[in-house]
């Protein structure tokens, strides 16, 4: 029986930038007692990223040795006061090497999966009290999915979110000076940079990500959620998910739970929302976004 402490779970990845809905769809992902993960608000915790990258680590060929090298495993008693840890630090890894069968880090993941599994099963049966309940899936937020190692990863799930990239930008800027103001960030601000510098790698990654979501339903089989049709029809959209995951997921609860989260809100109504763009983006940065990524626009209905 899928979910069962013998079954690992199945991912399930919500591919988003931020700012697109990717919150929202968690919410409605928790009121399914099938899907695993922690009901902790930002929704940020990332097991299944963790474990992948975790079991690829050893055969990276590629670190700073100054702070990884062949002596860090020598000395057991400095080992364990290590911070971190790097890609096995020898060229030579026949011992490992593959076979035609499975590569190494696959099968390093199938088993910390299947060990991860067993755990947020029985970590969910105890909080909800009830051991017979079916969990089948472990969802988290993701982002630039088509880096994902796919043909690794058989069983995995993906559901992705679009938005407006105008919007989106506008919102997270909105967003970011919030937390700003509160002593903390959203955009990925470095040293002596500006809104201005961030948006001109976000342009570049919002145009690669459109083109990527023409055709990932074809290739991959995820369905795109729309931003402007989740927030206008919560209902409607909770049950295409669900119909697609098998599950039946709560609209309604979400919606009651709504004012918990007005921090994560910059607009003042679901109308305001959409396409808040024309009323709050310069017509510099509109032309910027034009230029940049016109044509992947209107390619997925995006008026200029």
């Amino acid at each position: 029986m899928p979910g069962t402490q013998d079954t690992p779970l199945t991912p399930l990845l919500i591919d988003g930038s931020g700012r697109d809905g990717t919150t929202l769809v968690m919410q409605l992902l928790g009121t399914a007692t099938e899907v695993a993960f922690d009901r902790t608000y930002p929704y940020e915790q990332r097991y299944f990223s963790y474990l992948l990258y975790w079991s690829r680590l050893p055969l990276r060929e590629e670190w700073d040795e100054s702070l990884w090298s062949l002596d860090s495993l020598a000395h057991a008693e400095e080992l364990q006061e290590r911070p971190l840890v790097g890609p096995i630090p020898w060229p030579e890894r026949s011992l490992i090497s593959t076979d035609g069968g499975k590569e190494f880090w696959q099968e390093t993941f199938e088993a910390s999966w299947a060990g991860f599994s067993r755990r947020a099963c029985e970590g969910v049966k105890a909080r909800l009290g009830d051991d017979s309940v079916e969990i089948r899936y472990y969802a988290q937020k993701s982002a630039d999915s088509w880096a994902l190692p796919f043909d690794g990863l058989p069983g995995l799930r993906l559901l992705c979110l679009l938005r407006d990239p105008r919007d989106v930008w506008v919102s997270s800027v909105a967003f970011h000076r919030r937390r700003a103001a509160e002593g903390e960030k959203f955009l990925p601000l470095g040293e002596g940079q500006s809104e201005d510098d961030v948006l001109k790698q976000f342009v570049a990654d919002q145009r690669r990500r459109l083109h990527w979501l023409q055709g990932v339903e074809e290739e991959r089989g995820a369905p795109v959620i729309r931003y402007e049709e989740l927030v206008a029809d919560l209902p409607g959209q909770a049950e295409k998910i669900g119909d697609w995951l098998g599950v039946e997921l709560d609209a309604e609860a979400v919606a009651r739970r709504r004012g918990e989260y007005s921090g994560h809100i910059t607009a003042g109504s679901v109308e305001e929302s959409v396409g808040r763009w024309r009323r709050e983006m310069s017509p510099e940065v509109a032309g910027l976004f034009n230029e940049a990524m016109g044509s992947e626009l209107r390619a997925l209905g995006f008026d200029g």
